[in-house]
């Protein structure tokens, strides 16, 4: 192999490293695209695709959607760490909430939807969130 040719070749390994790194930082400070999950009755549970959190502070959560039912949701670390943040209570849709997530910088998160127990259906919920 010639010089020019491996100095390529390690430019484009480093190149690829900053950007696969950079990405994962970024997920956790912007909104996430529109997700749906159909959430169970009877105190069921559902969760949403899982952020590395980039830096210290609340989670965000833009409820577009709840089918006029109340939810109970709160971050849930997925990491060997497995912290867990409050429940936020009574989450309705068009509303937007700071949700506690006191899980460390670099961890992985996502969101624990939960029904309540006398809600006898499945809910269709749409959101967006942020792990900071």
């Amino acid at each position: 192999m010639n010089l020019k040719k491996g100095k390529k070749i390690l430019f484009l390994t480093v190149l690829g490293s900053v950007m696969i790194v950079g990405s994962g930082a970024f997920a956790g400070t912007t909104w996430s695209n529109e997700e749906s999950k159909l959430l169970p009755g009877f105190n069921g549970s559902a969760y949403s695709s899982t952020q590395t959190k980039a830096q210290i502070g609340q989670a965000g959560l833009r409820m577009n959607a709840t089918e006029g039912y109340e939810i109970d949701v709160r971050t849930e670390g997925t990491g060997q760490n497995g912290v867990n943040g409050s429940w936020t209570r009574n989450v309705k849709g068009g509303n937007t909430y700071s949700l506690s997530a006191p899980q460390q910088v670099g961890d992985q998160l996502r969101l624990h939807f939960s029904s309540n127990l006398l809600t006898f259906t499945s809910t269709n919920i749409v959101y967006q969130w942020r792990s900071n």
